[in-house]
């Protein structure tokens, strides 16, 4: 029907219908086809370029996802997902000051969240801009709530290993899973903290919660592998590495690791 609607009358809601459409379907190739031709008849028609913007996102190519949020901010400079998501493509290009000018734009409009705060904290630290990293935190403290504080306070840890207080991101971190028990990252970096304490055991019980939490991730399992191998536990560690690989198979610490336990199970 919308098919035939496009034949006999185009207009940018029918492409953009037909395109999310296609989008439902999982054929995003679809979706551009359907978008770029609704360009080609309607040059600069923000829903458009923004839905590009989005699937281009979607299919994980960044790069031509960001160029069509710059046309947007072309045409309309107070673009807010346009804005945010310029911001996100920055700090994952590794460019946190450029980043940090997109989300202090953002607060400039009136977005005042936890999550743009907790952002503008990460990309202050990143930057260098240390001053302002802690009072972001704080911010983004104030306007957090179950769902989201647990992240900041994950986050206020990283920050604290990266800067030496490791009391403080020992603190934040028992804070981070006292929220959210199920947060498999805060579980990980917990136990490596645990480990510097020398609290093996413990150290080894966050990396095995933090293997159940999250299984899509290898540095729990890399971990407990390593740490198993130091204290002797090689059946353990040789199992973990094998899963850390299963996970990421060119994590280089994890092949040097599974090539000693090789040698050690060849000698016996």
């Amino acid at each position: 029907m919308l098919q035939s609607s496009l034949e006999l009358h185009q207009s940018v809601d029918t492409y953009l219908e037909l395109g999310q459409i296609a989008v439902r379907q999982d054929q995003p190739g679809k979706a551009i086809e359907l978008y770029t031709k609704g360009l080609m008849k309607f040059p600069n028609e923000l829903p458009l370029l923004v839905s590009l913007g989005r699937i281009y996102d979607l299919i994980n190519d960044p790069l031509k996802s960001s160029d069509f949020y710059k046309r947007v901010l072309s045409i309309e400079s107070c673009n807010v997902e346009s804005i945010a998501s310029l911001a996100s493509f920055h700090f994952y290009t590794d460019q946190p000051e450029v980043a940090l000018r997109f989300y202090r734009r953002l607060a400039q409009l009136g977005v005042n969240n936890s999550e743009l705060w907790n952002n503008m904290g990460l990309c202050s630290y990143y930057s260098g801009q240390y001053d302002l990293t802690l009072s972001c935190f704080e911010k983004a403290l104030e306007l957090a709530d179950d769902s989201n504080s647990a992240e900041v306070w994950y986050n206020i840890a990283h920050v604290a290993i990266g800067t030496g207080d490791l009391n403080l991101a020992y603190e934040s971190l028992k804070v981070a899973i006292s929220i959210d028990p199920n947060h498999a990252e805060a579980f990980n970096n917990l136990g490596v903290l645990e480990l510097r304490k020398g609290n093996v055991e413990q150290a080894k019980a966050n990396f095995a919660m933090s293997s159940r939490q999250g299984p899509f991730l290898f540095e729990p399992a890399y971990n407990n592998g390593l740490t198993s191998y130091r204290i002797g536990e090689y059946q353990d560690s040789y199992v973990s590495v094998q899963t850390a690989l299963e996970i990421y198979p060119d994590h280089s610490d994890s092949q040097e690791l599974l090539k000693l336990l090789r040698k050690f199970f060849a000698r016996d």
